[in-house]
């Protein structure tokens, strides 16, 4: 008898112990990064020659860059570069002063130079 008991408890409990072990919610996602803790975000400006050396000395390559020249402007390019909050607060240290970009805009641009 107590072992048909034993059985009987433990089959009861290992569906118990799957369902319990097997949470199948999901997750939610993670906050999205604030620049204030090293979040990656678009960011565009204007920038002389001065500009473009701090960005690169940041360690920013050089090919990963987005380069436009300004038309009346000498010397002077568009630049679009991904960095921290904290890196775009350096290069406006810099001399670099660079606007965070809006970030639909950003998802639209990156998706339309897919395929």
């Amino acid at each position: 008898m107590s072992r048909r008991l034993t059985l009987a408890v433990s089959v009861a409990l290992v569906p118990a112990g799957l369902s319990w072990s097997t949470d199948t919610s999901a997750e939610p996602l993670p906050p999205e990064p604030s620049d204030a803790s090293g979040g990656l975000s678009v960011y565009t400006g204007v920038v002389d020659a001065r500009g473009l050396a701090a960005i690169v000395a940041l360690g920013v390559d050089r090919h990963e860059l987005k380069l436009a020249p300004v038309a009346c402007a000498d010397g002077e390019v568009v630049v679009e570069v991904i960095v921290s909050g904290q890196q775009a607060a350096d290069l406006a240290a810099a001399g670099a002063d660079l606007a965070r970009k809006d970030k639909d805009e950003a998802r639209a641009r990156a998706g339309a130079g897919d395929g």
